[in-house]
């Protein structure tokens, strides 16, 4: 007899098999693309993604103070603070500072 997967049985599994091949891939063929939370909505971030397991390598972006680029691995992002989404635009403290401080006033 053939035992039929709910939907939720079948997305934990394809998450698993995904997981692993995003551990194992090379990620040798990537591509730069800008990151929409939703259509027409974009995060202000270009993402690197592996062609083959679609896992983001790193992101960047320009600060909104001094349009630096900012690059950031992905891992490094993760484990970014979401004290404020500006300051993940800005490229340092003291861009920060000066951000905030001309549009307070």
């Amino acid at each position: 007899m053939v035992r039929h997967l709910s939907a939720d049985e079948l997305k934990e599994q394809y998450q698993r098999d995904l997981d692993v091949l995003q551990r194992v891939c090379p990620h040798k063929k990537t591509h730069w693309c800008e990151e929409w939370y939703a259509p027409a909505h974009g995060t202000g971030w270009t993402v690197l993604s592996c062609k083959n397991c679609w896992k983001i390598i790193k992101r960047k972006t320009k600060c909104n103070r001094c349009n630096r680029t900012i690059v950031v691995k992905e891992e490094d992002y993760i484990k970014l603070k979401y004290d404020s989404p500006i300051k993940h635009h800005l490229c340092s403290d003291k861009c920060y500072k000066e951000f905030f401080s001309d549009v307070i006033g």
